[in-house]
């Protein structure tokens, strides 16, 4: 199972080994062009120590101390300064200064680094099945799709003006979750209108909002399905069961296995909307198919209007107009 603390604190140990081989790189380059350097490094640190253990016995002040390790100083950048170095060439090194990569900043009370907060963020969005550079609402290029007028139902409109709306419609369901109208949401629409893209934008944005959620593909389902059956495995069947908010993409191309498929989808469907837990669906199906492909119960809830919004994709394959824009 995944467990997040322990996935950073590995991340942590692997910054300070990092930092800690190139303390020693640099200390080696250093040492080596002037040995008097390493010297300087070993007098300074006997100073400090003994400098303490005075003041702790009474026999010296901190002034002194501070007064000589400043000229233990002064002569170490002198001589880092000769090999091209800064003054703190050989200092400690830390890819987060502000935590000293702890994870942690304040003094007395601790709170999370920012630091800390970017490698969970980046976590969560893998645990749902997301990666690093992957699609959010941010990065949603409308200038993809192609802006040339076409008249449906009697209204002048383009693919870029509908699917500036159906972005628009899918960020106002993430910002008001769970108060929202339809907690099932089905994207409907031939391949490379921009489904997938729009369900990773839902899953990214879900997830910095702290929502728990899980991004994944049909084939993922079934596949979750049969570790259930023969391998005693239940374990994310039933994360699909209970996720808050579930995005299942490209419905339809699941691999159909006889009692499994078509039980387990709709023991899932079922139970998630029984239970008022949010379900998204992206299919390249039309209606008809959806009824023809699956049997009447599971079409039936996929496409029940009270408690279902069908969001449909109109327009050409994004792949290649991608090339005429």
């Amino acid at each position: 199972m995944f467990d997040m603390a322990k996935e950073i604190e590995q991340e942590y140990a692997r910054r300070r080994e990092r930092c800690a081989a190139e303390e020693a790189r640099r200390e080696a380059e250093a040492f080596a062009a002037c040995p008097e350097l390493k010297a300087l490094i070993e007098s300074r640190l006997d100073l400090v120590l003994g400098g303490v253990a005075q003041m702790l016995q009474g026999a010296g002040s901190r002034q002194d101390l501070l007064g000589q390790m400043a000229e233990k100083n002064r002569q170490i950048a002198e001589r880092l300064g000769a090999l091209g170095h800064p003054a703190d060439w050989l200092d400690p090194i830390y890819e987060c200064p502000d935590c000293r990569d702890t994870g942690y900043t304040g003094e007395p009370l601790k709170r999370e680094c920012a630091c800390r907060q970017a490698i969970k963020a980046r976590l969560k969005a893998r645990e749902i099945g997301l990666t690093d550079g992957e699609a959010s609402f941010e990065r949603f290029d409308e200038k993809v799709f192609p802006n040339e007028p076409r008249v449906e139902n009697g209204i002048a409109t383009s693919q870029r003006k509908q699917m500036i709306i159906i972005r628009r419609l899918l960020e106002d369901w993430c910002a008001r979750y769970p108060e929202v109208r339809r907690r099932n949401l089905l994207l409907r629409g031939k391949s490379g209108l921009g489904k997938t893209y729009l369900l990773s934008c839902v899953a990214r944005r879900l997830s910095e909002r702290g929502v728990s959620c899980l991004l994944v593909s049909a084939f993922q389902l079934v596949e979750a399905a049969r570790r259930a059956i023969f391998q005693a495995s239940p374990e994310d069947w039933n994360t699909l069961l209970d996720v808050p908010v579930l995005l299942l993409d490209d419905l339809g191309t699941e691999p159909v296995y006889q009692n499994i498929t078509l039980e387990y989808l709709y023991q899932l469907i079922d139970t998630r909307q029984r239970a008022g837990l949010a379900t998204f669906y992206s299919t390249n199906f039309t209606e008809e198919e959806l009824r023809t492909h699956y049997n009447e119960r599971i079409a039936s809830r996929l496409l029940d209007v009270r408690s279902v919004d069908v969001i449909p994709f109109e327009g050409v394959d994004v792949r290649q107009c991608r090339l005429e824009v």
